[in-house]
């Protein structure tokens, strides 16, 4: 199970690490650049919503395996797509894939260790950050050696023995007690205090990230050159290996809100180090303390959340992960119009201020309803 979690992680770090590529190949503007992540989230958040709600109903090997099939047949589509459009809709489909894995894998953690979910979901998380680290790595060898097109084949190669273990991987039975949700009620978890804010922190906190992951290396490109940008987010992205393992110490020593909370303030400072003050090596090392400050976020609020209603755990993560996948969807476009319009840099600021209202919102869920996990 670890193994395909390493691979969506890789998956997801793929296409930003490309982006440079894709401007190079295709004729299109940094607002059409900016869709990348939008076509890939379409998908994503439709997936997401639907496995998560029906996990309990379902024969969650079977709908695994299927997935990772789909997933090794849109790879090898991807990576013949003959113009830029064709590319959005692999992405799109792609989406779909990576939705149904990501909607089972957190309910299944979730029933094997429900005494340490925090811990659980920031360790799952530290292997999704070693893909994910990865991911530029395969995109530069690539690009090097031959093409952007190579990285998505051999990703798709990889896929065949993840069916293999997929189809050995025991379940845990608890998981046949998780409790349906039907779409239509949907609306009703959300109205839940507890989801509600957890929906607001995690939409806020997947701008931020979704940032990073579209627009760093195009970014760094400007300043560092094609190869170095690259890198540039697989040093962000290797900052998640250490961080997600030091969340997983300390969520079962430290409230849950107040590590989250901490961590944002210092990731809001440093932030508009990277962005606005520093210059030269400074920003890379800027970047670097940002990744390492935001990597153990999502999963950390995501098991304080788990842990007050766990016969929710499918839904609650499909909520999550469904929040997180719309801010992927709107704001790295977003920022793509503002680069055009602008400059990179100024769409990169806009960065600070978002980690800002994400802290600001911790600390009143903080104030109104205390720190204990």
């Amino acid at each position: 199970m670890l193994g395909y979690v390493a691979m969506l992680g890789l998956l997801a770090q793929l296409r930003g690490a490309l982006l440079p590529s894709f401007a190079a190949d295709f004729p299109v503007s940094e607002a059409q650049l900016g869709l990348v992540s939008t076509a890939g989230s379409i998908g994503f958040l439709l997936a997401v919503a639907v496995a998560g709600a029906i996990v309990g109903r379902v024969d969650v090997r079977r709908g695994l395996l299927v997935a990772l099939v789909a997933l090794g047949g849109c790879l090898v589509l991807v990576s013949a797509a003959p113009t830029y459009f064709a590319l959005l809709g692999g992405l799109a489909v792609l989406g779909l894939a990576t939705g149904v894995l990501h909607g089972f894998d957190r309910p299944i953690l979730s029933h094997l260790h429900p005494d340490s979910r925090a811990r659980t979901f920031n360790l799952q998380d530290m292997v999704w950050a070693v893909g994910a680290t990865l991911g530029p790595v395969l995109a530069l060898a690539a690009v090097e050696f031959a093409n952007w097109r190579v990285a998505y084949l051999v990703a798709g190669v990889c896929t065949v023995p993840l069916a293999v273990l997929v189809y050995r991987l025991e379940l845990p039975a608890s998981i046949e007690a998780e409790q349906d949700l039907p779409l239509a009620e949907i609306a009703d978890l959300l109205r839940r205090p507890t989801i509600a804010w957890l929906a607001a922190a995690m939409l806020l906190l997947s701008f931020v990230e979704g940032g990073f992951f579209t627009w760093l290396p195009y970014y760094a490109s400007d300043i560092f050159g094609r190869r170095a940008g690259t890198l540039s987010l697989a040093a962000y992205l290797a900052a998640y290996v250490p961080a997600r393992y030091v969340f997983s110490r300390l969520a079962g020593r430290v409230p849950n809100l107040d590590l989250v909370l901490g961590a944002s303030l210092l990731a809001t400072v440093m932030l508009a180090v990277a962005f606005v003050f520093a210059r030269g090596a400074a920003i890379f090392v800027a970047i670097v303390v940002v990744g390492f400050l935001v990597a153990g976020m999502f999963p950390t609020l995501l098991a304080r959340g788990t842990n007050e209603m766990p016969e929710y755990s499918g839904p609650i993560n499909a909520v999550a992960l469904g929040s997180s996948s719309f801010g992927f969807l709107v704001f790295p476009a977003t920022m793509g119009v503002v680069a055009e319009r602008t400059s990179i840099g100024t769409a990169m600021r806009l960065l600070v201020p978002v980690m800002l209202a994400f802290a600001v919102l911790v600390a009143v869920v903080r104030a109104r309803n205390g720190a204990a996990a």
